[in-house]
């Protein structure tokens, strides 16, 4: 597969990304009218470093003997969450990663951004099952400037990847990790105009295989359809044994004319 070359390009993540406790809060809309907006917990990166923490090159042993992350301990393990996004993301030009197509979300394109997996582990990134942390990212586009784009990391999910496939870009590039709520939008920076071209004629290979199964389903209903036209059902009301001088089963049905005939021919 032929390595592909971008210069630095930041990509950028919001406060979930990380993982968050439920709760709830009320927010007044702009028309004055106040409304209870709330949301469900997610496991994000703290949760899987918490995990996953002996094997992730850390100098120190883990802060808390508690690996369930909560909102009692969310500040603890937090910072090695932080710490460990700077190590993936480091900016170092040379560092090898991955794009994969993935499927749509609400109509809206993603990818999957990934260390190289032999990278992964030499530097000590891949979880105790060999699994490493897959960045889903979308591409934002300026509403005034079209050239405008910025990739933004819209949540994160842990999988075994032990090849590259031949739908993925591999590039070499340095890139960047900020949060997003550090930032007003005018001050993002924009990625090289080659990379969102490049994601966007990728080819999804779950889609792909997806399509593929859908057009043999198709075909395995329309078989079953036709089949059913020589379908037939009786009732078996008694089987009668071989005999000496008659050497067949006899079976005695219930059933409709049109039944018997098919049976007869």
């Amino acid at each position: 597969m032929v390595v592909q070359y971008f210069s630095g390009f930041t990509c950028y993540y919001r406060g979930p990304f990380f993982g968050r406790d439920g709760g709830s809060e009320e927010r007044t809309l702009p028309n004055g009218e106040t409304k209870v907006f709330s949301w469900k917990s997610a496991l994000g990166l703290t949760q899987w470093v918490a995990n996953n923490f002996e094997v992730l090159g850390f100098p120190t042993s883990a802060p808390s003997d508690n690996r369930r992350v909560n909102e009692g301990n969310r500040s603890v393990w937090a910072p090695y969450a932080e710490q460990y996004l700077e190590r993936l993301f480091d900016g170092n030009p040379r560092r090898h990663y991955v794009l994969r197509r993935s499927m749509e979300y609400y109509s809206k394109d993603q990818w999957a951004l990934f260390p190289h997996p032999d990278e992964a582990k030499e530097l000590n990134l891949a979880g105790m099952k060999g699994d490493i942390p897959l960045t889903v990212v979308s591409i934002d586009i300026s509403n005034k400037d079209a050239s405008e784009q910025w990739l933004m990391c819209d949540s994160v999910q842990f999988k075994v990847i032990t090849k590259i496939d031949a739908n993925d870009v591999l590039f070499s590039g340095g890139v960047s990790a900020e949060n997003r709520g550090d930032y007003k939008i005018w001050d993002l920076e924009s990625v090289p105009a080659e990379l969102p071209a490049t994601m966007r004629a990728m080819i999804s290979t779950k889609k792909e295989v997806n399509n593929r199964l859908s057009d043999w389903t198709e075909y395995l209903d329309a078989m079953y359809d036709a089949n059913r036209n020589n379908e037939w059902g009786a009732q078996i009301l008694s089987i009668d044994q071989p005999t000496r001088d008659r050497l067949e089963y006899v079976f005695k049905l219930r059933c409709p004319p049109r039944v018997f005939h098919q049976i007869d021919n």
